[in-house]
């Protein structure tokens, strides 16, 4: 009985740690994107958590961990919709893979428009943070492009793939990192599912026609 209820609490214990971690990452992504690396604090990351700060470095040691954890979460999350929306697809020619990878960009981008700022924030650096985030998560996708994707389909050189790469990673992202600018200047409200499906069209067509 005394060792049922030891790994009762022991789970419920596991399972507010839990709960604590997703709060203190969810927080940061939000403070992050919103204001960059340097000008978050953790007190702001803890104070939007709702936790102490001695409960968020009992997590997080310091800022840099919290940046990679939260940038982990994001860019991890557009891999795992990019990588399920081509499952279904795997018979499919190499074009028709990279129409529908390339739709599915669209739609979490439009989802998580904080995954273009994060990269805009750290790509502007010239530290640890950058480069973790390009060896980390953008080569993969850069050699996914060249490989399979849309410079392979298009028969790009070496030259000009990461001038595809880029201007592929602002086409796909900038109209819902910017939806406020996008719907004063266009009238198109890039929250709406018909802005999505017809952006993530016209990118698609213009891109892999």
């Amino acid at each position: 009985m005394q060792q049922t209820k030891q790994r009762k609490a022991r789970s419920g214990t596991d399972r507010r740690g839990a709960e604590r971690r997703e709060a203190i990452v969810q927080a940061a992504i939000g403070a992050f994107s919103e204001h960059g690396f340097d000008a978050t604090s953790t007190r702001e990351i803890a104070r939007r958590a709702g936790i102490e700060q001695g409960l968020l470095t009992y997590h997080f040691p310091n800022k840099q961990a919290l940046w990679f954890a939260a940038a982990d979460r994001i860019f991890n999350e557009l891999t795992e919709r990019i990588n399920v929306a081509l499952e279904p697809l795997a018979d499919l020619s190499h074009r028709e893979r990279a129409r529908g990878g390339l739709r599915e960009v669209v739609r979490c981008l439009a989802e998580h428009p904080e995954i273009f700022r994060f990269l805009v924030d750290a790509g502007n650096r010239s530290d640890d943070l950058m480069e973790w985030l390009v060896d980390t998560h953008l080569k993969p996708r850069f050699d996914f492009m060249i490989n399979e994707g849309v410079a392979q389909i298009r028969g790009l050189d070496s030259s000009m793939a990461g001038h595809a790469f880029f201007a592929l990673a602002g086409a796909a992202s900038l109209i819902f990192a910017v939806a406020p600018a996008c719907s004063r200047l266009t009238g198109i409200d890039a929250s709406q599912q018909a802005a999505i499906d017809a952006h993530a069209d016209f990118l698609t067509s213009l891109m892999v026609p």
